[in-house]
């Protein structure tokens, strides 16, 4: 059994993997990290493979929570491996969170591709058919943005809205504003990509908000749940600790 985890600014999410399938999946909120212990005690994985976009105040605290003797791999982002060409001018300081990514979608074969992740932050990201990471914009989320307006604005109670194409009341308008610069910020560098290759581009949208913009996105379109697992368990199929 293998343990794969993804450390994000404000979840920490796991699964464990054998015999070919995922076995369990949960996460607590980063700022819980000391609880991870206990959540993984009787857990005695072969092998652990983290990305950590949380800082490195959070290493000890997982490191303690692994059994004693556990081979711990702490993805780092490089200029070439694992099937991609890493185009950052310091490659090593691309989110690990995005790499992880980025190989998880060179390995589903879908060839040219934006990843688009919408979390804390919305990510999105240009990839080529030949594995070429081109670079990537960053925006704030869904829920960054709410807190944003929350804070800046005096006299506006912020209530559920939804979206509509001419909103006619304060928290539609909000609500369609928001979910309109996201997905347009995702769909702006598809074209841009489309553009560069001469080709069509596929979006494929992970995160934890990423169902709140899919039905404003055009095909073609995926969606992957816990895609930073799934890169992690790619590497884990190239080192040999995962079968396929």
């Amino acid at each position: 059994m293998i343990l794969l985890v993804d450390v994000g600014n404000t979840r920490l999410k796991w699964g464990t993997y054998e015999l070919g399938q995922w076995r369990e999946k949960d996460a607590i909120p980063t700022k819980d990290v000391s609880a991870l212990a206990s959540r993984w005690q009787g857990l005695n994985p072969a092998w652990v493979g983290i990305s950590n976009v949380a800082g490195r105040g959070i290493v000890k605290a997982i490191e303690q929570a692994c059994p004693v003797g556990t081979k711990i791999y702490w993805l780092r982002p490089e200029a070439g491996a694992h099937g991609i060409r890493n185009r950052y001018a310091a490659p090593a300081s691309l989110g690990a969170d995005r790499y992880a990514a980025l190989i998880a979608a060179r390995k589903m074969g879908l060839g040219h591709a934006v990843v688009a992740s919408l979390g804390t932050a919305l990510t999105v990201d240009a990839l080529t058919a030949a594995g070429e990471f081109l670079g990537g914009i960053i925006a704030p989320g869904y829920r960054t943005m709410l807190r944003s307006i929350e804070q800046s604005t005096q006299g506006v109670h912020i209530g559920p809205g939804q979206w509509s194409a001419f909103p006619t009341n304060t928290n539609d308008a909000l609500e369609t504003g928001m979910l309109s610069a996201l997905a347009g910020a995702v769909e702006a560098q598809r074209n841009r990509l489309e553009a560069l290759v001469a080709a069509e581009a596929t979006v494929l949208l992970t995160g934890g908000d990423a169902a709140l913009i899919k039905p404003l996105l055009r095909a073609p379109l995926c969606s992957v749940e816990d895609l930073v697992l799934e890169g992690l368990l790619w590497i884990a199929r190239e080192s040999g600790v995962a079968d396929a």
